[in-house]
């Protein structure tokens, strides 16, 4: 992160921001989070819809890029893994960043969903497998959300109910 803002220095370029309309609290309904970010990132679900089985292999890219266009630094590690770690999400702005592994195209797509919720929520967090949840504990109704988000963020229950009823 800090050399990307060294760089964005010495090319005086401005720092890509998160815009200030982008933020919620864990009260705040997940779904309607998740479609404002899809419409800030200019994401929309019908492209996403119309793609190719072909296509479709390359939505871990699509879906960085959208992440990308709200501002938030996306970096894939694959030794992420061997921690027991899915991604991780380090809450700054300017240029917050999202790390995530080189697990399948849908895990990959996921997790940076969910680390998107992360940015949203305005923390930094470090997913890695389930573990016993207790239902009190703010960290695991962070994770909760998060994984709520995620799911809203790539299949919205107005699309998913739209193609339901065919």
């Amino acid at each position: 992160r800090l050399n990307a803002l060294d760089l964005f220095e010495a090319v005086r370029e401005p720092v890509p921001t998160v815009p200030e309309n982008l933020k919620a609290q864990l009260g705040s309904n997940p779904e309607i989070a998740a479609k404002l970010a899809r419409e800030v990132a200019d994401f929309p679900i019908e492209g996403q819809m119309a793609l190719t089985s072909q296509q479709r292999v390359g939505m871990p890219k699509i879906i960085r890029a959208a992440i990308e266009r709200l501002g938030v630094l996306v970096l894939k590690e694959g030794a992420l893994a061997k921690y027991g770690v899915r991604g991780l999400t380090v809450f700054a702005n300017p240029l917050p960043v999202i790390v995530f592994g080189a697990e399948a195209p849908t895990a990959q797509a996921f997790t940076m969903a969910h680390e998107l919720g992360h940015i949203i929520l305005q923390q930094s967090a470090i997913s890695g497998p389930p573990s016993v949840r207790d239902p009190a504990n703010e960290t695991e109704a962070a994770e909760r959300w998060c994984d709520q988000f995620a799911g809203a963020f790539l299949m919205p229950a107005d699309a998913v109910a739209k193609v339901w009823a065919k």
